[in-house]
């Protein structure tokens, strides 16, 4: 739910830079829902869902322990009905737009894109699939994949749009990094057996390694103070004000504007 500050952010490189034809973007778990409505440039429902549709009990409701966040009602009812993402922008347009997700036996991290056949609302769902608060895998090609929190995981993205050749990249960070998260996370790695942690953390490397020897221009978007809301807080205040501080925070942050202004 932190990714309510990177709408903000997002929203404001549209309103603020007029950002809205990046050659790529990658997006991944509860940005993903935000990068696809930015594909398909429904710019102000980005605001209407982290602001108002997504606080309601049937999405995360805390008393359903074994289910406490509900992607299957994010997906079939807040995307698909109330308010409806347009696949078919997102397959059509220019923007190369990729969300990856993990596979829950091997550990590999597997990029979907948006030209590629297969439907869109599944590879959302599976890059939602978190574990402990949602407890699915998603099966897409016969192959099942989750949402596994870890906070490296921007580097492998990082690397990833190196690998296609991107030359200048703004990263929006907007993880609650703390102990608790972090520990639960390793836990969760382990858990999963020795080759999912093996080839897991190998990805990593392999990002680290790229990302040590390339010359991109990157620009990191971070919040200027702790997100005040939770994994499961879908508090309605709470949201508006974590997405005010993304968009606030970028709309006057110099050093964004000192880069944008560098390839105008």
């Amino acid at each position: 739910m932190s990714c309510s500050y990177g709408a903000g952010a997002l929203t404001a490189l549209i309103e603020k830079y007029n950002i809205t034809n990046p050659d790529i973007i990658i997006a991944r778990s509860g940005s993903a829902g935000t990068g696809s409505y930015f594909v398909s440039k429904q710019y102000n429902s980005i605001k209407n869902i982290w602001q108002k549709l997504l606080s309601n009990k049937k999405f995360i409701n805390p008393l359903k322990v074994f289910q406490p966040m509900d992607i299957n009602y994010l997906i079939n009812e807040v995307f698909r009905k109330q308010d409806i993402l347009n696949i078919s922008n997102i397959y059509n347009s220019d923007i190369q737009f990729l969300v990856p997700v993990t596979n829950s036996t091997t550990g590999e991290v597997k990029y979907f894109n948006n030209k590629d056949n297969v439907d869109w609302f599944e590879v959302l769902r599976a890059t939602k699939a978190l574990p402990l608060l949602f407890n699915q895998t998603i099966t897409i090609n016969n192959e099942n994949y989750f949402d596994i929190y870890g906070w490296k995981l921007n580097k492998i993205d990082i690397a990833k749009a190196i690998e296609l050749g991107t030359t200048k990249i703004i990263v929006i960070d907007n993880e609650n990094r703390n102990f608790i998260n972090n520990f639960i996370f390793s836990i969760l790695i382990k858990l999963r057996g020795k080759t999912f942690s093996k080839n897991y953390y190998e990805n990593i490397r392999k990002a680290e390694q790229i990302l040590s020897i390339s010359n991109v221009d990157i620009i990191y978007l971070l919040p200027k103070s702790k997100i005040k809301v939770g994994p499961m807080d879908n508090n309605s205040k709470k949201l508006q004000n974590a997405f005010k501080q993304g968009f606030n925070e970028t709309v006057n942050n110099k050093d964004l504007k000192t880069f944008i202004n560098k390839y105008d």
